[in-house]
């Protein structure tokens, strides 16, 4: 009998605070702390409803052990409020949870779990709190396990979901990520001169198999947003004529799926570290977001200097060297935080550009809204929560003890 994917300890922690929670004129919880511990709940038997979809725990639901409690599924319970908007698994590392489901299906293969799970974040309203796509979450759920370097038996396995599902489009995407992954082991990540000879070759070749296995399954796999993701990445990383890149975003963008992630792969390979300019990139973040068929608003121009800020690693001065437009950006993270406002990360990241910016009527709006719920990995680079706290406020931070 497999094991549930998430623990018994969290589930029925959850539980309990949810049963305190029942009745709230015998709590001496306050309305807002019974909504959080009855939301709690809700989210354990959200948990618990992907374990039994998936068969990564008992068919009826009960979990093993000597407590056992049954926890029914419930397609009442749903990730979304009322007004459709998600508000579970936000960035930083409360993804993980949801990454350690097709991570765990491929280890047990899981094929037509797999499938099912492919098939089902293949949908628009399927979204993290901070409104990424559940799906990427299975991109890089199974990169992170490839890059662990466990090739020949994850290849293995592989090739057992290839011969069992040919027509499969998660199989497919997924052999496309392996190979992608495994070209990079290859190459390393240092720069161009410090790579060896049979490290260019393998980097080559194993790119060229993963564009092979895209090209071959785009009659069949090109229904999702992975698909061109990867297309789009492995063209790019693999040197191909930047028309290329931009005829494979075109096509990505009329297919009309969520293609966010491609115009910021593109974007970031018209940086100068690619062999582009900064005024490249605002050129072309600017135009995209101008488009008519720009479904994103101003949240694309900010998506975009956002995966520029993290590929160059804080190696720039952000609004400084780049033509980045603050007031752009502002405007990006505000209709972010009206589309997607359970999102603690998308605050945190606001607060931390608000910084870079020099904006302190912004940072400290934000960061009174934030209040104790601060995510170091979502500010930038070289501008952590306790640098800008005395760039801003450096009477709140005396150089003493706290008592």
């Amino acid at each position: 009998m497999r094991s549930p994917l998430f623990s018994l300890a969290f589930l029925l922690s959850l539980s309990a605070s949810a049963g305190a929670a029942e009745d709230a004129t015998r709590s001496p919880l306050t309305p807002a702390q019974v909504a959080a511990q009855n939301d709690g709940y809700a989210y354990a038997r959200y948990l618990a409803n992907l374990n039994m979809r998936y068969h990564l725990s008992p068919p009826d639901g009960s979990f093993t052990g000597d407590l056992a409690p049954t926890i029914p599924a419930d397609t009442g319970v749903g990730d979304l409020d009322a007004e459709g908007r998600p508000k579970w698994f936000d960035g930083g590392n409360s993804w993980l949870q949801l990454a350690a489901l097709p991570d765990q299906l491929f280890e047990r293969e899981q094929f037509d779990d797999l499938d099912r799970l492919f098939d089902d974040w293949n949908q628009p309203n399927q979204r993290s709190a901070n409104g990424g796509l559940k799906l990427l979450t299975y991109h890089t759920s199974l990169s992170r396990r490839f890059s662990a370097a466990y090739w020949e038996k994850d290849g293995r396995i592989l090739r057992h979901w290839r011969d069992a599902k040919p027509k499969s489009a998660a199989a497919a995407v997924t052999e496309a990520i392996y190979w992608r992954v495994y070209a990079w082991n290859a190459r390393g990540g240092g720069y161009a001169n410090t790579v060896s000879p049979e490290g260019w070759r393998l980097f080559r070749d194993r790119m060229a198999k993963a564009e092979a296995v895209l090209r071959e399954s785009k009659a069949y796999a090109a229904n999702n947003p992975v698909w061109h993701r990867e297309y789009i990445g492995v063209l790019t990383e693999s040197g191909a004529p930047m028309q290329q890149a931009m005829d494979a975003l075109k096509q990505a963008v009329e297919t009309k799926q969520d293609c966010s992630q491609d115009y910021t792969q593109v974007a970031d390979h018209l940086s100068p570290k690619w062999g582009g300019s900064w005024k490249l990139v605002e050129a072309f973040a600017t135009e995209a977001t101008e488009n008519p068929r720009n479904t994103y608003g101003a949240m694309l121009y900010t998506w975009i200097y956002l995966r520029i800020l993290a590929t160059n690693s804080g190696n720039v001065d952000f609004f400084g060297e780049t033509e980045a437009s603050w007031p752009k950006m502002k405007r990006g993270f505000e209709e972010a935080r009206a589309r997607y406002p359970h999102s603690v990360w998308s605050l945190n990241e606001f607060a931390g550009m608000a910084c870079v910016a020099g904006d302190g009527a912004t940072y400290r709006t934000l960061v009174t809204q934030i209040g104790g719920n601060i995510l170091r990995g979502a500010w930038p680079p070289n501008h952590s929560p306790d640098l800008c706290a005395q760039k801003f406020a450096p009477a709140s931070h005396p150089l003493e003890l706290p008592r």
